[in-house]
Order: C-alpha cells, then sequence, then structure tokens
C-alpha cells in the first residue's frame, strides 16, 4: 500500500540509526519545511516509545514492572503478535491503529486522529524515543516501510490485557501472575476462593503411573530444601520452579505438586502428606485464576485450607 509524499522527504527525514537529542531531532524537521513543505508538527516531548504511547500503556504500573523484571516491552515483537488478535480494517478511521510494515516486519505504530483514506489521514505517533508528533500518513521515515496496515482498537483494559496475554506467552502464567500478585495468603481466602472452581468444574480422573510422570522426569530437578519432616522426609522446591514442591523419602522422589498436578506415591498414600505438600507450595505460589479439580485434588486442597485454618489437625507440623 504505497502512496503519499515522495521518498526525497521520507529519506530526509530523522532515521532510525541517527543519534540526536529532541531537540535536534525537532530542529531538524522543522528545517525540512521549507523543502518539502510537509505538515509534520510537534505535539509534546512525550515518554515512552511508539508502542506504549499508541497502546497507552506508557502509564501503567503492571506494563512497568513486566518491562523491567522481563524485558517484555510493546515492542515490535508484540507488534507482530498483537496484529494476529486485532481486527483488521481496511482503511484508516479515527481511533483506529496504524501499523507500519517493512516487508514482514512491523516498525512503527500510531493511532489515527482524522480521515478516512489514505491521502487525508492524520497519524499521531511517537518516533521512537524522540517526540510525538502529528503528521501525514505518510509523512515518516522511510525506514518505517511502504505498508501501513489499521485495525481497530479494543479499550485501555482489551489493550492491557493483550498485552499481559503476550508476556505469559513468553515467561509463563505463573511467573507472570507471581510477579503482578505476590503469592497468595491462604489465611486470608475463604474455601471457596481458596479452591477456585465451582463444584462443577469438576476434570474426570486420569490413570497416573507416578514414576514414569513424577519421579524419573524431575529426578534431576531436586532443587533447593524447603523444609525437612520427620522420619527423613523433606520438601524440595523443583530447580528453576520454586512455586512447584517434590516430597522426598531419603532423596527418592515419592510426592509432588507441580502446576495443578498433585500426586503422591501409591506406597505413600493416606499418610497425608498431600497437607505439606499443598502448604508449602501456597506460599509460593499465586492464587489460580481458575481450576478443574478431580474430586481428590478437591478433597486434598479441603483438608490442607482447613488445617492452616486450624480446622483440622495437621499430620506433618
Amino acid at each position: 500500500m504505497s502512496s503519499g509524499p515522495p521518498n526525497s522527504l521520507r529519506t530526509a527525514l530523522p532515521r532510525l540509526n541517527d543519534r540526536m537529542s529532541a531537540v535536534e531531532n525537532i530542529a531538524r524537521i522543522e528545517a525540512l519545511k521549507d523543502e518539502f513543505a510537509h505538515t509534520i508538527t510537534l505535539v509534546e516531548l512525550g515518554e515512552g516509545t511508539c508502542g506504549t504511547f499508541a497502546f497507552d500503556l506508557w502509564n501503567d504500573a503492571d506494563y512497568a514492572l513486566v518491562a523491567l523484571k522481563f524485558n517484555v516491552f510493546a515492542g515490535k515483537q508484540f507488534f507482530a503478535w498483537v496484529a494476529t488478535r486485532l481486527e483488521p480494517i481496511l482503511s484508516p478511521e479515527p481511533g483506529a491503529l496504524v501499523m507500519y510494515w517493512c516487508g514482514s516486519e512491523p516498525m512503527h505504530v500510531g493511532l489515527i486522529t482524522a480521515g478516512d483514506t489514505l491521502d487525508q489521514a492524520r497519524v499521531r505517533s511517537k518516533w521512537g524515543l524522540m517526540p510525538i508528533y502529528d503528521h501525514g500518513l505518510f509523512e515518516v521515515s522511510i525506514d518505517y516501510g511502504d505498508d501501513p496496515q489499521f485495525f481497530r482498537l479494543p479499550d485501555a483494559d482489551g489493550i492491557k490485557k493483550l498485552f499481559l496475554e503476550f508476556a505469559e506467552s513468553l515467561v509463563g502464567i505463573m511467573t507472570l501472575d507471581l510477579l503482578l500478585h505476590g503469592p497468595m495468603d491462604i489465611m486470608q481466602l475463604t474455601l471457596d476462593e481458596f479452591l477456585a472452581a465451582p463444584p462443577s468444574a469438576t476434570a474426570a480422573p486420569s490413570l497416573l503411573d507416578f514414576y514414569s510422570a513424577i519421579a524419573t522426569p524431575f529426578a534431576g530437578e531436586v532443587g533447593p530444601l524447603i523444609r525437612t519432616l520427620s522420619n527423613g522426609y523433606a520438601l524440595h522446591e523443583v530447580r528453576g520452579q520454586p512455586w512447584d514442591v517434590l516430597l522426598l523419602d531419603n532423596g527418592s522422589i515419592v510426592g509432588a505438586y507441580v502446576g495443578e498436578l498433585l500426586a503422591v506415591d501409591d506406597a505413600y498414600q493416606r499418610k497425608g502428606f498431600t497437607v505439606p505438600l499443598v502448604l508449602a507450595a501456597v506460599d509460593r505460589r499465586p492464587l489460580p485464576r481458575s481450576r478443574k479439580l478431580v474430586a481428590g485434588g478437591r478433597a486434598a486442597l479441603t483438608k490442607a485450607w482447613r488445617v492452616a485454618h486450624g480446622f483440622a489437625k495437621n499430620p506433618w507440623p
């Protein structure tokens, strides 16, 4: 979709690799006005990048946390990901997102502020770390490519939800929720809140071979000690996954709470081991957004909650 001013203006505009201050950037664009009669006007210096401006994330606390902790940004990788999830439209319209592509790579984003044709469209965008400008659709650096594509944007909550889904796809749901919400406090949760699953959300039980599913794959993944129990038992983190817990009997894995899988080897059943497994894990993981529980899992979580609240005796104090 090529149109707009001749490439001479687009080539003369500041390039992505140009090193300059905001003041120099403004001066360069102003100086080009006599030569090219462009309509680019300064809006404000602004903060953040083109992505945080267009997606209104520049002042969002959760965005800042994710970016700082995980180096996950509203940049080109996010642009490509979100382009498959937004509603595409054929022509510009006020309030829409414009995403500039160079070949298969998204390079820049902005907001359509006026106009419904390529020639009439006005865009407001932040040029990298430089200021925010109001400009014609093609009054941008040639580095941004010749293929503007248009999308309808959801509301602010919808945009933030998309960004967090993107971050989750990179770092995992447990890691992301721990950062944003912290570990759950079982003492502040009702039983229903802790279970996070209505009675109707019951999964069918599945056959599990403990050694092939847990003991063998996790044999080399035993992490730091959490606490010792009596009789040679001990609880350990899974290496690299501190929210997951392994139960060891003199060095051998005999139980685990990994993700939402809570399992104890058959020879160690009916000894109350699910209680210490659950209670060790809840201090290390966020409250799940939802669960689908088998009957045995619901019973085990309920017992752990009752022990934590003093309504039942702790089998492994």
